[in-house]
């Protein structure tokens, strides 16, 4: 028999993707629409995640599948009638019996750092905003007209759409803001029984670990949540509004490592703000703690374990923790490691200004030596950095930005990726009231720092991606290596155009220099003005 479902999840079409297979492709989901067309996105980047038959998915975004284990464990709805749905098959699975369509978004007006500095750089639309509102202009507001059921949006990026003439123009009935394991029970309570609930903006509080369910559906790439928040304070941080690192429960972690064990997955991703700090009670790694989850997930029958994000004190302060874990990784087949840091800077004052925890235990001061320390340490025990970096922080001078490319260029030698992204004030972050940085505001500095990741980047993001993606798409390596060369061409004529050597830029240059000139201060005002509610 088929249930119909009250409620359906999805997602736009930029999330609900394998990326090629590989977790940093997800970076790529940030290209606006005239750098990368729709054939190559979807093709060898951004390729669907499957669907069944019936138009759900046997795989969706952590959001989503912990929305949906929230509906069922903590609001008490069968799980028969909640569904995640493929977006192209919305028409398909949501029917007259439908109450609610819910939406998890992540990046849907292209206004996350990543987005907002590949689309001015190249004067482009973020796919992310086109499949948004592809999404809710489409068969979201198709089926609300048809069936008249309600439509909730919320997600790591909700913050972008928190105004109500917004939601109006969207068709959104409610905004679940922040961490949502209070707010959907009560919300979808109040709707299935037929009731208005209160508030059109619903803002959630932080989540105590033992509130949040495990999950039912497995997660694109395995990723399974180990914890919340780092306690670090960064000013221009989302997660650090959250207070200290909470540890989701041991139980629950193993829960869902079986879940996708269960569905076929051979290979999980640990992810939390600071991974390796797992069940620590200050900044470094409580050994006993991070082992047992390790130990006690390999013997879930998972074959691999990775994991997302982690900082860089670690690996100075305790380099013999990291060649212990990297013997017992190699016990179980890995033969590379790698997580995503932040070094944002390489700046001591900026540190001290807006991050002053990043470095801790160390000390802001000592934070290119640190940066520089961590390095050498990962790729002595083989890990890959793919680090962060970020243009336009306020009160940021010309020698910050200077001491950011000497320290990108001291790294040279240790393979590994830089991702230069300019500020973006992000709601509920401390640094909420600030301009957003943008190409417009680009200094002959700035620009030289982004031509000096990139060098290093097309050094090494050909091998690194063979090494580090277990099974490899060939189309999508063919697609790297694409745009690889395509942005190599694009930033060696820039940096002759800022050696005065380049007629190719010079002409360009002056050809769009209007239109360049409108779209930034076209884009600086749907930015700013996105961020006010």
């Amino acid at each position: 028999m088929t249930h119909q479902a009250k409620i359906v999840l999805t997602s736009d079409r930029s999330l609900l993707t394998t990326y090629g297979n590989n977790l940093y492709m997800g970076l790529a989901a940030s290209l606006p629409t005239n750098v990368c067309p729709d054939s190559l996105y979807y093709s060898l980047l951004c390729p669907p995640v499957p669907s069944n038959p019936d138009g759900t998915v046997s795989m969706a975004t952590p959001a989503l599948t912990t929305a949906e284990s929230i509906i069922v464990n903590r609001a008490g709805i069968p799980r028969e009638k909640v569904k995640i749905a493929h977006p192209d098959f919305l028409t398909k699975v949501v029917t007259a019996e439908t109450k609610i369509l819910a939406i998890s978004v992540m990046d849907p007006l292209g206004l996350g750092p990543s987005t907002t500095t590949w689309s001015t750089l190249f004067s482009g639309i973020p796919h992310t905003r086109v499949e948004f509102l592809r999404l809710m202009f489409g068969p979201v507001r198709e089926l609300k007209e048809k069936y008249g059921l309600k439509i909730v949006v919320g997600g790591p990026g909700a913050w972008q759409i928190n105004r109500i003439s917004v939601a109006d123009k969207l068709g959104i009935d409610y905004l679940l803001i922040n961490e949502a394991e209070y707010t959907i029970p009560k919300v979808f309570s109040a709707i299935l029984d037929g009731a208005e609930y209160e508030e059109r903006v619903v803002y959630g509080s932080v989540a105590k670990p033992e509130d949040v369910p495990p999950v039912l559906t497995p997660s694109v790439f395995g990723l399974v949540e180990v914890a919340r928040g780092c306690g670090r304070g960064c000013k221009f941080c989302v997660p650090a509004t959250s207070g200290k690192m909470r540890m989701m429960p041991l139980e629950k972690i193993l829960n869902d490592i079986k879940v996708h064990v269960s569905a076929g997955f051979k290979a999980i991703t640990f992810h939390a703000d600071d991974t390796l700090r797992y069940g620590s009670k200050n900044f470094l790694i409580d050994e006993d703690a991070l082992f047992t989850l390790y130990k006690e997930g390999f013997k879930t029958g998972v074959k691999e374990i990775f994991i997302t994000h982690s900082c860089l004190s670690p690996f100075v302060c305790q380099p013999d923790v990291i060649a212990k874990l990297t013997r017992l990784l190699r016990k179980h087949g890995h033969k590379y490691y790698g997580c995503q840091p932040g070094i944002e800077t390489g700046s001591p004052r900026l540190m001290k200004l807006h991050m002053a925890g990043k470095p801790a235990p160390c000390k802001p001061e000592e934070w290119p030596e640190v940066v520089q320390e961590a390095h050498k340490v990962m790729w002595e025990n083989k890990w890959v950095s793919v680090g962060t970096l970020m243009m336009g922080l306020p009160g940021e001078e010309k020698e910050d930005v200077i001491q950011t490319i000497d320290l990108i260029k001291s790294l040279s030698e240790y393979p590994s990726l830089f991702v230069p992204l300019f500020f973006v004030p992000m709601e509920f972050t401390t640094l909420k009231g600030m301009k957003a940085f943008i190409s417009g505001y680009m200094s002959k500095e700035h620009w030289q720092l982004l031509l000096a990741c990139w060098k290093h980047n097309a050094r090494y993001i050909e091998p690194l991606y063979q090494l580090t993606t277990e099974q490899h798409n060939f189309i999508s390596g063919i697609g790297i290596t694409v745009l690889t060369r395509l942005m190599t061409f694009f930033l060696d004529q820039k940096e002759k155009e800022l050696e005065g050597k380049s007629r190719l830029m010079r002409v360009a240059s002056h050809i769009f220099a209007n239109k360049l000139s409108r779209t930034t201060r076209s884009e600086e005002n749907i930015i700013q003005k996105a961020y006010k509610v």
